[in-house]
C-alpha cells in the first residue's frame, strides 16, 4: 500500500476542531485509494505560504523515508506543488487531485467515464497556464513523472483543448437523449435522494423500490443516476432517483462536467435530503448539501432523512432530534422508521397532485 503524510496550515481562521474533521475526512478519501496515511503535521502560521503553503523548513524537516506522497487538504497551485517536490522530494497531492482520481476509479458507465475525464482535462489545462514544462511534469496527477519543455507545453496545450472539444460534443448527446427522457416524465411524480457522500442513498434506493444497486460503504460509489420505480398506494407509483453524493470543496471542474448528472434533482418534485447521522461533522455536511441545493432546487420541497439510527446510541439520537424537530429518523439498511417516511412521501405526492390535476 502506497504511504501519505497529509500536511496542512492552521491559520488564526482556522477552528482546531474543524481543522481535525477536515483532515480525517481527506484521510478517508485516500484511504479509499489504498492510500495509508501515517501521519499529519500541521504548522500553525499566520497565513499561507505563497510559495510552499507551509514554511519551507517545516517542509525540510518532515520524515519522509518510505512515503510516496505529501497531501493537503486545500488546492495547491503548480508552483506550490513544484516547490514541495523540489523540497521534499515527494509527490504533493492536493484534495482535488484526490477527489478526481476516486471518481475516475469508480466511473463504470461511457457517460460518468467522458465526464471524469473532461473533468480532469480542464485541470491539467487550467495547470499548464504560464508553465514552461511538459504535460508530464504535472506532479499533481497521482503517480506521473518526467518531461520536455516549453515547445512540447503548447503541442500538449492544444492536444487536450482538442480532446475537450471532442467530449463535449459526446457528452452533449447523451445530454440530448437525457433532456428526452426527463420530458417523458413530466406527470410523473419525481423525487430524488440527494445527500453528502457515503449516507447511505443507494441503501435506502434499494429499500424503498427493491432494487439491486451496489450499495458499499464507500466515497463516491454512485456516479451515475440510478432511477426505479417507488408504489405508493394502489395503482400510484413515483419514480425515485439515486445521485452522486456531494462534499465539500467539490472540485469546480467536475461540479461542471457532472452537469447533466446533478440535473436528474432539478427536475424534482421532491428532494429526500440524506444524512448520516453517524458522522462526526453532520452538520457542517447537511449546510454543504442545502447550499448546492439552493443553486437550483430553491423552489423544490425537501424532506431531511437521518439515516443510520441503528449505529449510533440514544443519547446522540435525542440530541439530534432536538435540533431538527421536524426531521424523519430512519436505518435504510436495517428498514427502520421506513413507513414513516413513505407516509410523509405521500404527503407530497398528495399535494403535488392536487396542484397537477
Amino acid at each position: 500500500m502506497r504511504k501519505a503524510i497529509i500536511v496542512e496550515a492552521k491559520t488564526p481562521d482556522t477552528d482546531k476542531i474543524t481543522l481535525k474533521l477536515h483532515l480525517e475526512e481527506l484521510e478517508r478519501l485516500l484511504n479509499s485509494l489504498n492510500i495509508e496515511v501515517v501521519k499529519k503535521a500541521i504548522q500553525n502560521r499566520y497565513k499561507i505560504h505563497p510559495a510552499t503553503y507551509v514554511g519551507e523548513g517545516f517542509l525540510s524537516a518532515l520524515e519522509t523515508k518510505d512515503i510516496d506522497y505529501i497531501a493537503f487538504d486545500n488546492k495547491l497551485s503548480p508552483s506550490q506543488k513544484r516547490n514541495i517536490k523540489r523540497i521534499t522530494g515527494l509527490t504533493p497531492i492536493d484534495r482535488e487531485n484526490v477527489i478526481l482520481q476516486i471518481f475516475k476509479n469508480h466511473a463504470k458507465t461511457k457517460e460518468a467515464k467522458i465526464q471524469v475525464e473532461l473533468a480532469e482535462l480542464k485541470t491539467i489545462l487550467s495547470e499548464l497556464k504560464g508553465r514552461k514544462t511538459n504535460l508530464a511534469q504535472q506532479v499533481g496527477a497521482i503517480g506521473v513523472k518526467g518531461g520536455k519543455g516549453e515547445k512540447q507545453i503548447e503541442l500538449d496545450r492544444r492536444k487536450i483543448q482538442k480532446r475537450i472539444a471532442f467530449l463535449k460534443r459526446e457528452l452533449k448527446k447523451i445530454e440530448s437523449r437525457k433532456e428526452h427522457i426527463h420530458k417523458s416524465r413530466e406527470n410523473i411524480f419525481k423525487i430524488s435522494i440527494a445527500g453528502y457522500t457515503n449516507a447511505g442513498k443507494s441503501t435506502l434506493l434499494n429499500t424503498l423500490t427493491k432494487a439491486n444497486v451496489s450499495a458499499k460503504d464507500k466515497l463516491f460509489m454512485t456516479l451515475d443516476t440510478t432511477t426505479r420505480k417507488l408504489h405508493l398506494y394502489e395503482n400510484r407509483y413515483a419514480v425515485l432517483s439515486d445521485t452522486v453524493g456531494f462534499i465539500r470543496k467539490l472540485p469546480h471542474h467536475l461540479v461542471a462536467s457532472f452537469k447533466s448528472t446533478f440535473a436528474v434533482i432539478t427536475y424534482s418534485d421532491l428532494i429526500i435530503q440524506l444524512v448520516d447521522i453517524t458522522s462526526n461533522n453532520f452538520e457542517e455536511e447537511i449546510e454543504v448539501v442545502h447550499k448546492e441545493l439552493q443553486k437550483e432546487c430553491e423552489k423544490i420541497p425537501k424532506l431531511l432523512i437521518f439515516n443510520k439510527i441503528d449505529l449510533t446510541n440514544k443519547m446522540h439520537l435525542d440530541r439530534v432530534k432536538a435540533l431538527y424537530p421536524h426531521a424523519i429518523f430512519i436505518s435504510a439498511k436495517e428498514k427502520l422508521n421506513i413507513e414513516e417516511l413513505k407516509e410523509a412521501i405521500l404527503i407530497y405526492y398528495k399535494k403535488w397532485k392536487n396542484l397537477s390535476s
